[in-house]
C-alpha cells in the first residue's frame, strides 16, 4: 500500500482520496491529512519546508489547503507548488463560514486551524457537487515557482555557509564575509516578494471561488 492511502469499510478496492490542511503560524507548519489521525509539525523555514512538501507528496493528495497567515505562508506554498501539488491558500474565516458543522471545530489547540482545513478541503473535493478546486501548476506558471524554489534553497544554503564562516573568520576576511551576507540577504528578500505577490494574487482567486462554490448534500467523513 503506497504512503498516504488508506482502504476502509466494504469499498477495499477504492483508495481514499487524502485532503490536506495546514496551519500556519511564523514558526511552525501544523499538518492534518483527512485519512490519519496525528498532527504533523514543520519548521517554517526552507528546510522544514522540504521536508513538509517530501511528506505531503507521497500521500498524492487531491486537495492542499494552506492557511492566509500575513505572508507567512507563502515560501510554503511556493514549495508545494513546485512540487506540482493542488494547493489552494484560504483565511480561516472564509473555511469556517463555508463549513455546516464549523461551530463544532475548535479554533484552539494543537492542529486546530489544519483541521478546519482539511474539513473544508473535504467538502470541496466532493466531485459530485463541485469541480475540481484548485490544480496542480503548469507550463509557465510551474516554470517560474520552480525557479523561484530553487533559487531561494540555494541563496539559503549559500547564506548559512557564509554565517559559518564568520563564526571563525579571522578579522582580514571579516568584512567581506559580511557584505556577502548582506547581498544575500537582499537576494532572499527579492525571492520573497516576487512569491508573495504570486501568492496574494492566487489568494483572491481562490476566496472568488470559494464564494462560487456550491456546498455538498452530504459531507464526506474526515477519518477523525
Amino acid at each position: 500500500m503506497s504512503a498516504g492511502v488508506t482502504w476502509s469499510g466494504d469499498e477495499a478496492d477504492v483508495p481514499e482520496r487524502v485532503c490536506v490542511g495546514i496551519g500556519v503560524t511564523r514558526e511552525v507548519l501544523e499538518v492534518c491529512a483527512s485519512s490519519l489521525h496525528a498532527i504533523f509539525g514543520y519548521r517554517n523555514e526552507t528546510f522544514g519546508i522540504e521536508s513538509l512538501v517530501d511528506t505531503i507528496a507521497e500521500w498524492s493528495p487531491a486537495l492542499v489547503l494552506l492557511e492566509a497567515a500575513g505572508g507567512r505562508e507563502c515560501e510554503a506554498a511556493c514549495a508545494l507548488q513546485a512540487a506540482r501539488l493542488p494547493v489552494a491558500v484560504v483565511q480561516l474565516h472564509q473555511a469556517r463560514a463555508f463549513i455546516a458543522r464549523a461551530t463544532e471545530l475548535p479554533l484552539e489547540g494543537k492542529g486546530a486551524h489544519a483541521r478546519v482545513l482539511t474539513e473544508l478541503a473535504n467538502v470541496l473535493d466532493d466531485v459530485s457537487s463541485n469541480p475540481r478546486f484548485a490544480e496542480p501548476l503548469a507550463g509557465p506558471g510551474l516554470q517560474q515557482v520552480q525557479a523561484l524554489v530553487q533559487r531561494r534553497r540555494l541563496l539559503v544554503q549559500a547564506l548559512m555557509a557564509e554565517y559559518q564562516l564568520l563564526a571563525h573568520a579571522h578579522s582580514s576576511v571579516r568584512g567581506g564575509i559580511e557584505q556577502t551576507i548582506a547581498f544575500l540577504s537582499n537576494q532572499i528578500g527579492t525571492v520573497d516578494r516576487h512569491c508573495g505577490r504570486l501568492v496574494r494574487g492566487q489568494r483572491v482567486g481562490t476566496a472568488r471561488a470559494l464564494a462560487r462554490a456550491k456546498r455538498p448534500r452530504r459531507m464526506r467523513a474526515s477519518g477523525r
